[in-house]
């Protein structure tokens, strides 16, 4: 899977790099910084790199790693193609909920000390376990901060580019593959904490 996702990851950095001129400055800008923070957190952030391992869960995985490299596509060639006006308020309100969801998910990625993972764990994932329940940090209010960081950034880059029709595929497929995950995670995290992850479900909010 690691080859295909590079291989994506190069074409489409080429693609971008071909058309600069044609691109916003700022906006260039800014949806290169999101692909090479992307990459870096779900390849390299992570202490515990358990994506050589098999689990059933993996396709998921797999699915949402490539509707995300599709919404880096569709935002950028529907900008290219398009060629709409920017709405300044729009871009902006983007920026502003990226930023915010960029701050939750490296706020819930600290309260592991690296000893996180980008996948659903699964059977024989399971030995990779985190060693306790995480109850501190967004983690004491939501049980999900990383998948809904995950959301608003899926659903704010489009709206940078005011790239409408990625915007709706990002809201209609993507997120709820998001919402999937979460689901599969907390029968998983039943199955690790039992009664205590049960009590921590119903004293926090989800997705």
């Amino acid at each position: 899977m690691k080859p295909v996702i590079i291989i994506l990851a190069v074409a489409w950095f080429a693609s971008v790099f071909a058309n600069l001129y044609r691109i916003n400055p700022f906006l260039a800008a800014f949806i290169l910084s999101v692909a090479i923070e992307r990459f870096w957190e779900t390849f390299l952030a992570s202490k515990q790199n358990i994506l050589a391992k098999k689990s059933e869960f993996d396709w998921l995985f797999k699915i949402i790693t490539y509707y995300y490299i599709a919404i880096l596509f569709g935002t950028v060639w529907e900008h290219i193609l398009i060629k709409r006006a920017l709405n300044l308020y729009l871009s902006l309100s983007g920026i502003l909920v990226f930023t915010s969801a960029l701050v939750l998910r490296l706020w819930a990625i600290r309260m592991f000390g690296g000893k996180w993972n980008t996948c659903v764990l699964g059977k024989i994932k399971r030995k990779f376990k985190p060693a306790k329940l995480i109850k501190k940090g967004p983690y004491r209010y939501i049980r999900h901060p990383m998948y809904i960081g995950v959301i608003l950034e899926a659903v704010s880059i489009p709206l940078v580019f005011n790239s409408y029709y990625t915007l709706v595929f990002a809201a209609i497929v993507y997120v709820p593959l998001i919402a999937l995950r979460a689901y599969l995670e907390e029968n998983e995290l039943i199955k690790i904490f039992g009664a205590n992850y049960i009590k921590y479900k119903n004293h926090t909010l989800g997705l």
